[in-house]
């Protein structure tokens, strides 16, 4: 559903989540080539007793690039462990960006390591690959989790920075200019228009 994209969640029917002693909410596995973590939430009724699961294209990549269609394992979950720190890489060149932006946007999402995540940032969107969770049980961001950006970001601020410092050397100059060009007219006796 459109609403769930980016959230972490993948949705099942009642009957499933009973047989997997699951709630609302609750961490669950879901494998196809690959394992990843999801917050499983009820389907909307005109869903329910089809023995689907709804889940966002991101969730279907974590799961090992699974397909609209395949047959997917899904298992109860571990426990929500808070994660302390995690480190993530920009898929892509991305803007300077404060990490607590990443948090904040991430917050409440469950990952294992090796997951892609993605944020909303100035109306698009921002791609991570999650290379470190500590402790490595964790598994739920929340407020208190930092996170460390890795690479390609790191480089782009190097660049930003140093046009920053030429921009402010060039509006000094120009500062400079103009108080120079006022104290000449004054001295010159300029006319006035």
């Amino acid at each position: 559903y459109t609403r769930d994209v980016g959230r972490g969640v993948a949705r099942i029917d009642y009957d499933t989540m009973d047989k997997l002693a699951a709630s609302t909410l609750d961490l669950a596995w879901v494998s196809g080539k690959r394992r990843t973590l999801v917050k499983l939430l009820p389907l909307y009724p005109s869903d329910d007793g089809r023995g689907i699961i709804r889940m966002d294209g991101l969730i279907r990549h974590n799961a090992g690039d699974a397909a609209v269609g395949d047959a997917l394992l899904v298992e109860k979950g571990p426990k929500n462990e808070n994660i302390a720190e995690l480190i993530v890489e920009p898929v892509d060149v991305i803007p300077p960006i404060d990490e607590r932006y990443i948090t904040d946007a991430l917050e409440d999402m469950p990952v294992t390591k090796g997951d892609n995540v993605t944020i909303p940032y100035f109306g698009g969107r921002l791609s991570f690959t999650i290379l470190s969770v500590t402790p490595e049980t964790g598994n739920m961001i929340t407020a208190s989790t930092k996170i460390k950006l890795w690479g390609k970001q790191s480089e782009k601020r190097t660049v930003d920075d140093a046009w920053r410092k030429r921009l402010n050397e060039l509006d000094e100059l120009i500062d400079s200019a103009r108080q120079r060009y006022i104290e000449y007219l004054m001295r010159h006796d300029a006319p006035t228009t």
